[in-house]
């Protein structure tokens, strides 16, 4: 789901185009669309906010940027051993991030598209 989400705009220009481009998959890239995409739904569906406000781009790329600090943290938390942790200069990084986690996993399990 979160592909298709993120390569629809894409796929229909590569559909319109002659020449066919598969598109690179990077787990980063992805990621940051699919966070991008996902903003601009709140914000214009959700909040109802008119996106080419200067106050709303700033609120969006507010959002953007401490989603992606959060999500760094929570990848730290999930692919480093408690060890490696430790070691980090920021020892506090997996509590301060238990509380974003959780509402992350709650909400996963509240909707199908997260």
């Amino acid at each position: 789901m979160m592909i298709a989400n993120i390569y629809e705009m894409e796929m229909e220009t590569n559909l319109k185009s002659e020449i066919w481009q598969w598109p690179e998959i990077d787990l980063i890239h992805l990621y940051e669309v699919f966070v991008e995409r996902k903003l601009h739904i709140y914000l214009t569906e959700k909040q109802k906010d008119d996106i080419t406000n200067s106050s709303v781009l700033h609120n969006f790329e507010y959002l953007k940027e401490t989603l992606f600090n959060k999500f760094e943290k929570c990848a730290l938390v999930a692919i480093l051993p408690p060890a490696v942790l430790q070691s980090l200069h920021d020892k506090k990084i997996e509590e301060t991030i238990q509380q974003f986690l959780a509402k992350v996993q709650y909400n996963l399990g509240r909707t199908k598209e997260v």
